[in-house]
């Protein structure tokens, strides 16, 4: 179970790292701004807890869930990490995990359904890990913990893509945040 955590704590210690680098680049190279955003530091932390919550549950009182919840914790993680890498592909050299002028707004691959398919992933993400590892309450409260971050992010995001791109306020800001319509608006 811990190889399982620092797998996707890896992972997303790589994201951060690669898209810092990233930022950096395009700011000296193209001038690109990068912005401050709030609750940058409560994101990552709240991040950070999770994984480090998951990993203590596992050494210091492991819980071994039932196997239906394990199992469907799994195929959430599964899920969500297939959305990832076709949100990832889909956006190419653009993602970054900071508010970033992305030089073009991308309607494809997953974006064509919702606006906010990494969002998704990270929320999935974020309640499936913790309950594999058998962290009920670390599930809990990061669940919890990072709805309060993505509160504040996700309103931030769209306020910076829709003042700097017209189509994210003509075709994106129509598209539902998480879920897509299963059927079509008349």
């Amino acid at each position: 179970m811990l190889e399982l955590i620092g797998l996707f704590a890896l992972a997303r210690g790589l994201e951060v790292f690669s898209s810092l680098a990233r930022a950096r680049a395009a700011r000296e190279e193209q001038g690109v701004q990068v912005f401050k955003e709030p609750g940058w530091g409560q994101m990552v932390l709240t991040h950070v807890a999770i994984f480090v919550g998951s990993a203590a549950s596992v050494i210091l009182g492991p819980t071994v869930p039932g196997r239906p919840l394990a199992m469907a914790a799994l195929v959430i993680l599964a899920l969500a990490t297939a959305l990832r890498a076709w949100m990832l592909l889909s956006l190419g050299g653009r993602w970054s995990v900071l508010v970033i002028d992305p030089g073009d707004v991308v309607t494809t691959g997953p974006y064509r359904f919702i606006r906010h398919p990494n969002y998704l992933a990270i929320v999935l993400e974020v309640a499936a890990l913790p309950l594999v590892a058998g962290a009920y309450g670390v599930a809990a409260w990061g669940t919890l913990a990072n709805a309060l971050v993505l509160a504040r992010r996700i309103p931030f995001e769209e306020r910076f893509l829709a003042a700097r791109f017209r189509a994210y306020r003509e075709v994106m800001m129509k598209r539902p945040r998480f879920l897509p319509r299963l059927v079509a608006r008349s």
